[in-house]
């Protein structure tokens, strides 16, 4: 089956709300409830700057005069891909990996082919949404990666290769494991033969 991520964010009521929002700050607290941006574990700035991201995402649809499902699918792809390139903790998942995921799922979404594709968007769209991410998210690509994307801390100890270190302190005899001698099946046998 298709993975279409129309309606994965967004309701219809959720839409319809944001739509009689008349005041861009009103319009940021619907999508920050939505979006539930403030559980992301971000502090303040940050939630701010990913709240912009996607307050612009939506202003963009509503110049091109996109209905609920474009706008559903369009918050949803750029939601989900923005997600996907923070939780990469290494460089691997780079800008041009991004981008041919983006590619794909828009591909996906343009091309009426159940089971496999869903047609919400036609050609034109494709290549203005294509234009406007490639100018606004890939263009800050980098910083975003930087400011969203959660750092491992990793501590090195490093020693001089004639350093001495300090011996350590032996266990205790009662802590000592008993040893036990295994003897096979055999063996035993052997040994009464040869008279030991």
């Amino acid at each position: 089956m298709t993975d279409s991520v129309l309606w994965k964010h967004f309701t219809e009521a959720q839409l319809r709300e944001l739509e009689a929002a008349r005041d861009p700050v009103e319009c940021k607290g619907l999508l920050k409830s939505y979006l539930k941006i403030e559980d992301a574990g971000f502090d303040r700035d940050r939630q701010d700057i990913l709240l912009d991201f996607h307050f612009y995402n939506y202003a963009f649809c509503k110049k091109l005069g996109f209905g609920p499902t474009k706008i559903s699918t369009f918050l949803s792809i750029m939601k989900d891909t923005i997600d996907k390139d923070f939780s990469q903790h290494d460089a691997v998942n780079t800008i041009k990996a991004s981008f041919e995921q983006l590619k794909k799922t828009l591909l996906m979404h343009c091309i009426e082919r159940p089971p496999w594709s869903v047609g919400i968007f036609q050609p034109e769209d494709l290549q203005l949404l294509s234009d406007f991410v490639l100018n606004g998210y890939y263009r800050q690509f980098r910083l975003y990666k930087y400011l969203f994307t959660r750092r491992v801390q990793v501590e090195f100890t490093q020693t001089l290769s004639n350093d001495v270190g300090c011996a350590r302190m032996p266990r205790p005899l009662a802590e000592g494991l008993p040893q036990v001698v295994k003897t096979s099946v055999g063996e035993g046998e052997d040994d009464e033969k040869n008279g030991v």
